[in-house]
């Protein structure tokens, strides 16, 4: 497999660690590290939130790398989340106090519910999935409240037809999360789902619902400034969730002032974010601000996803900010090594359900920010963020192959390999006749060198991209481009981090953090110089999602 395969195959197999067979296939959203001896732990969002992740990125995942070994991890997981539909169509917690859990249908939850369903149903078209979307979208069309143009949930609970927290008061969540989840976007994260069932069924109320919960944040929320900016969280208060519900929904009715607003969040964004992809989960807040001091994998998806979605859509180009993010942070927050992560001996199946995953609080220097324990939520996140950068990073449309970063990837016409960062060199063997779009890797300052079957060409282009036309079968292109090494001094969340980089990719930064240390690649580069990432899975089984 290549190593974009091989991070959401990891991840695979820690979702399957952390699936209670015991309760039916319920999920483990906590690992508690401060028990002794650390241990999986069941909380409320087990139930709607972690099934849909879940079951989104195993599909991503068994598409993405051919492999059918999580196939019955993926069908209890599927079996556990339709477990949770109420009769009135929405899915409920169940109500456990040990958990903190309440039975209720949670508005954030409704969202990754909305991800297992569309994902599920586009892979399958499933009349029983249908089904359920349909009853899920008709029912919050139902509690919504409207007035004029604008729709909102006066609650992110609702329960026996009313909400539980209509007040705003949500007593019973620990105050260190309190802001997000009372936060605007906490209660339209479901939006960008919303928009994709209704895209996938053609569902003109849902549209309607989508546009109206849209403008109502966007007008009258408060969330975010008119210059875009915000004080909030990145995903967990619903910013960039809702941001993306609200591009998807721009695109969709094909509103220019909805999409306008989206670019401008995203654009502020960028400037809250480092040259490598680090993104604070609370942005805005004073500077001892808890959350402020970590990135959260489930936020820089979100990031990820919005970026690649504007520039897909010819909307900006964000290729370059995209891939520095997923080069660097996005990796580097795949948990590869449990080395000083827990407190004493663990099961070997804690061990399994950690590797693989993905940090929900890293610092810059250290998976580990916070020695409480780690979410579930992220490793759904990570697998959908890799996917999405592998299926759009390079593609095709059986005729043309499109690179927009050079990444190593299998398609139909042609196998793709790349031994950045080992060496600047990406090589191209078609499979079928056709023309490929080739972009100049970004940042590089050298000359940049292009053969066709060992044969130099030139004048293929201008501007970033080189265009190769009238390629036939077994026909071999190789680029080879420089990766210059520089050096960076930033300074994340108040503390100052030197920086090495070798072409995009950051290789060490110092100081290096006290325990669970990322950005170690000097040395794996040494260990590893004769294992360029050369090596692909089977066929494809599937049909890839189209997004």
């Amino acid at each position: 497999m290549s190593l974009w395969q091989e991070s959401a195959f990891d991840a695979m197999t820690a979702i399957g660690h952390r699936i209670d067979r015991e309760r039916g296939g319920q999920p483990y959203f906590w690992t508690d590290l401060i028990s002794k001896p650390p241990q999986l732990k069941h909380q409320s969002w087990d139930y709607c939130d972690m099934s849909g992740r879940w079951i989104d990125a195993l599909i991503r995942g068994r598409l993405m790398t051919g492999s059918s070994l999580h196939l019955e991890d993926e069908e209890i997981l599927k079996k556990f989340m339709l477990s949770r539909a109420g009769e009135d169509g929405l899915f409920y917690n169940e109500a456990k106090p040990e958990y903190g859990s309440t039975y209720a249908a949670d508005m954030f939850c409704q969202s990754r519910v909305f991800l297992g369903l569309n994902t599920w149903f586009q892979n399958s078209g499933s009349n029983v999935v249908e089904g359920h979307l349909v009853r899920l979208s008709n029912r919050l069309a139902n509690v919504a409240q409207w007035e004029g143009k604008y729709a909102w949930f006066p609650g992110s609970e609702w329960r026996d037809d009313r909400w539980l927290d209509a007040d705003g008061t949500i007593a019973k969540f620990d105050p260190k999360v309190a802001s997000a989840l009372k936060a605007p976007g906490y209660r339209t994260t479901l939006l960008g789902g919303l928009v994709e069932y209704a895209e996938l069924l053609d569902d003109k109320e849902a549209k309607r619902l989508a546009l109206g919960l849209a403008l109502n944040y966007i007008d009258r929320s408060g969330a975010i400034a008119p210059d875009g900016s915000y004080v909030g969280h990145t995903h967990s208060g619903g910013v960039l969730p809702t941001v993306l519900g609200v591009l998807r929904c721009g695109i969709a009715l094909g509103d220019e002032n909805l999409i306008n607003w989206a670019r401008k969040v995203y654009d502020f964004t960028i400037t809250q974010i480092s040259s490598f992809g680090w993104l604070a989960d609370g942005i805005g807040f004073a500077s001892d601000y808890f959350w402020g001091d970590f990135c959260e994998t489930c936020g820089l998806a979100d990031f990820i996803e919005i970026g690649i979605l504007l520039t897909e859509n010819k909307i900006g180009d964000y290729w370059n900010v995209v891939e520095r993010c997923a080069r660097n942070q996005l990796l580097e927050n795949q948990i590869k090594d449990v080395k000083g992560l827990f407190n004493g001996p663990v099961s070997e199946n804690l061990v399994a359900a950690t590797i693989g995953s993905f940090a929900c609080c890293a610092l810059p220097n250290s998976y580990l920010g916070w020695d409480q324990g780690l979410e579930g939520c992220c490793i759904g996140s990570g697998i959908r963020a890799i996917y999405l950068f592998w299926r759009h990073g390079v593609k095709d449309d059986g005729q043309k192959l499109i690179i927009n970063v050079p990444i190593s990837r299998e398609t139909e016409i042609a196998h793709v390999y790349s031994d950045d960062p080992f060496v600047g060199l990406l090589r191209i063997v078609m499979r079928r006749s056709g023309s490929v779009d080739l972009r100049k890797p970004f940042g590089n300052s050298g000359p940049i060198r292009i053969t066709v079957n060992s044969k130099e060409s030139s004048n293929l282009g201008e501007g970033e991209w080189f265009y190769l036309t009238g390629l036939a079968a077994g026909d071999e292109i190789i680029m080879k481009y420089g990766l210059p090494e520089s050096k960076e001094k930033t300074v994340i969340a108040g503390k100052s981090y030197d920086l090495s980089w070798r072409g995009r990719t950051v290789m060490e930064i110092n100081p290096p953090g006290k325990i669970c240390l990322t950005y170690q690649r000097s040395n794996y580069l040494q260990s590893n110089k004769s294992k360029p990432d050369k090596v692909f899975a089977a066929e494809y089984r599937e049909k890839l999602l189209p997004w």
